[in-house]
């Protein structure tokens, strides 16, 4: 996109709020919760004392520190900036989580219906910080040096990372309570849809 840079950092910020709403409705309506949340959604679920927002800026810190390990001198002082976009994301998410937290979900229809609002409004947020290409999430920060350190392409590399997040909560809730809590069909449900969408949202919305 061709605004300028306090623009851009401003549709950034933008971008980010979005994607902490479209997660707190994905993970209020309790079907299951989007791959890049699915760790820090089973560890809230696990020891409520901290926030789904806390665990997710402690995953993005270490997201950020594997970047330096992989990245060394290639990882540039500018990419530390990511911290910005993970802190307003993590704060947001739990603000966002405690205003939804009224919606009716007494039956499957409802948290069906939140979970595909969730999705949409995701999916846009993602295609926004894609066009405007100023700094990413610590997670595809991550995926980005994972892709350029192996060769790999960059979708391979987010494909197999959101792959072995689900994993990791799966076996942490599993662990831990014995039945699968905040990963369910709805993180299926939500990957597909939202690959798609974010597709039509960068071609024919964000021209």
């Amino acid at each position: 996109m061709r605004q300028s840079l306090p623009l851009r950092w401003i549709l950034t910020i933008i971008a980010v709020i979005l994607n902490a709403l479209g997660v707190a409705f994905i993970t209020i309506a309790a079907l299951g919760t989007v791959p890049a949340t699915s760790i820090p959604v089973v560890c809230s679920i696990v020891n409520e004392k901290y926030t789904v927002g806390t665990y997710l800026f402690v995953l993005s810190i270490i997201q950020i520190v594997i970047q330096i390990v992989l990245l060394k001198k290639d990882f540039k002082p500018f990419q530390f900036l990511q911290i910005i976009p993970s802190l307003v994301l993590s704060y947001f998410v739990d603000f966002f989580m405690s205003l939804l937290s009224g919606l009716p979900l007494s039956d499957y229809g409802f948290k069906l219906l939140w979970l595909l609002v969730g999705t949409v409004i995701l999916s846009f947020s993602i295609a926004l910080e894609v066009k405007v290409d100023l700094i990413y999430l610590p997670l595809d920060g991550m995926n980005k040096a994972i892709a350029q350190i192996t060769g790999k392409s960059f979708e391979l590399i987010k494909t197999i990372t959101d792959c072995s997040m689900v994993a990791v909560a799966v076996i942490i809730i599993l662990i831990a309570r014995h039945g699968l809590y905040g990963v369910r069909e709805g993180t299926i449900i939500a990957a597909l849809i939202a690959g798609w969408l974010v597709k039509i949202f960068g071609e024919k919305v964000l021209k």
